[in-house]
């Protein structure tokens, strides 16, 4: 029977069979490189990573303790990038080529361990909560002797998040409705004691001055709803727009990179932008 290996880090049985043991995310997590690690099996066939040059263990760090680390990065790497979440930023300086750079800068930062996918979604997962805590915060209205006592959010990065509340207030707004003035209206008269005061004149009926929509006006109406109407139309009826050859090539370079493993296409990726981003900073694009 062919002898079966476990991993000394997550205890999962790891087959004779496999081709690379190097592919397991274990040894991926603690950057195996075969110029200055072995893999070594003590009697049990348990695996374990080795530093060539002391000769030592490699010791898996605390995965819990390893994503807060880098969460708590992400964050203030956003937080130090205002494009990324501030609406009231003008739209030219949050562009989607910008904010892809912005995105760029933040994976490099990392140091490429996640993907720029990871990242975004990371991001957002962390955003929606931070929603939620506040709107929690916000409901809560303690009265009595809870007064003085403290309410958690239940978000461990509530605190380092409140950033975002400037971008999330909206600056009030005016209306541009005219307000009805008395003469656009005429009660119709009524004989009221003062014993009957406000009650009965409060059931005086109004009745409003209709008016009338004029020849011009209703033409306008018309002519803005026919134009409408034809935008729509060759909205709908307009051919797709044609690939380009930018298109293609981003096509050919999808199916080379899919045939990378993770962690090389992860490479790859951040070299890829980084060179598109030199090259439109030397543009000045």
């Amino acid at each position: 029977m062919d002898q079966q290996y476990k991993c000394g880090y997550c205890k999962f049985l790891i087959n004779t069979h496999c081709e690379d043991y190097t592919s397991h995310e274990c040894f991926m997590e603690l950057n195996f490189d075969v110029a200055l690690h072995d893999i070594m099996s003590d009697e049990n066939g348990v695996l374990h990573l080795v530093d060539k040059a002391s000769n030592t263990i490699l010791q898996k760090l605390n995965k819990e303790a390893t994503t807060a680390s880098w969460e708590e990065l992400l964050i203030k790497f956003v937080q130090d990038r205002p494009a990324l979440y501030n609406i009231k930023i003008p739209v030219t300086e949050r562009s989607h080529l910008k904010k892809n750079n912005l995105w760029a800068e933040i994976h490099n930062l990392l140091e490429g361990k996640h993907s720029l996918e990871a990242i975004k979604a990371k991001w957002r997962y962390l955003r929606d909560c931070y929603m939620k805590a506040r709107k929690k915060m916000g409901q809560y209205k303690p009265s009595g002797s809870a007064a003085g006592t403290k309410f958690d959010s239940g978000f461990r990065y509530y605190a380092s998040m409140q950033f975002l509340n400037d971008s999330l207030e909206m600056p009030e707004t005016v209306c541009s409705v005219p307000i009805m003035t008395p003469n656009l209206f005429s009660p119709t008269p009524s004989t009221f004691t003062s014993e009957q005061g406000d009650t009965e004149a409060s059931q005086a009926s109004i009745s409003f001055v209709e008016v009338p929509e004029t020849p011009s006006a209703k033409k306008r109406r018309v002519d803005e709803k026919k134009e409408f109407q034809k935008g729509v139309l060759d909205i709908l009826t307009a051919p797709p727009k044609a690939s380009d050859g930018v298109d293609g090539f981003l096509m050919r370079l999808g199916e080379s990179l899919r045939r990378f493993p993770y962690r090389e296409r992860s490479r790859l990726e951040n070299d890829i932008m980084k060179l598109v981003f030199d090259r439109e900073s030397e543009l000045d694009l």
